[in-house]
């Protein structure tokens, strides 16, 4: 698995490809490299996958007609979760025809999966997620969104701080309370289940 660096890197050199040399294939990479994640963020406001899967199409489509800037763009990632953020919104409104909050929306559910063996692991992993999926979908609104998008969309802190449109240290600090409330969800449990027992 590339590192960090090298992962930029062939992002760059991608890009430049596509922006210098309209290479098709270059731009598929791309287009593989950032679907899924841009999907699941995409599903996670609007609830549709038929309509995740257009918002996210069509933002690769722009990104396609306006190959010959690609180059230009200083982080790819997060210049395609703002515009997937931004399609979805205005779906959104659209749809419902009202103003819409993009991150009631976003963090709506958690859908944390473990992929344990014995059926033992299993059990305690399902009580596990359900722990968690409760602990995270009691947390507030904005703690929830900046969760979602650094520990299930993968983005880092940095990258959560522009699509969020808030600063960095924010996106910390609410890491942090979503990380204490869930240790405590959880450490009460197990308390619970020591008692029980």
């Amino acid at each position: 698995m590339p590192n960090e660096i090298e992962l930029h890197t062939s992002i760059f050199e991608l890009q430049q490809k596509v922006s210098l040399h309209n290479s098709s294939s270059a731009f598929e990479q791309l287009y593989l490299l950032f679907y899924k994640g841009l999907h699941h963020f995409a599903y996670r406001i609007i609830r549709s996958n038929h309509i995740a899967e257009e918002i996210v199409s069509d933002v690769f489509v722009q990104l396609w007609k306006k190959r010959g800037d690609i180059s230009n763009i200083k982080n790819l990632r997060v210049f395609l979760y703002v515009a997937v953020k931004n399609q979805s919104l205005t779906y959104l409104y659209k749809s419902k025809k009202q103003r819409v909050s993009w991150i009631d929306e976003f963090a709506g559910g958690s859908d944390l999966v473990s992929a344990n063996s014995t059926p033992e692991e299993l059990l305690h992993a399902k009580e596990l997620t359900l722990q968690i999926n409760h602990a995270v979908n009691n947390l507030p609104l904005k703690c929830k969104a900046v969760f979602k998008l650094v520990k299930e969309s993968g983005l880092k802190y940095c990258e959560a701080a522009l699509v969020l449109n808030l600063s960095q240290k924010t996106i910390e600090n609410q890491m942090g309370i979503a990380l204490k409330k869930i240790a405590a969800v959880l450490r009460q449990n197990e308390y619970l289940k020591g008692e029980g027992s």
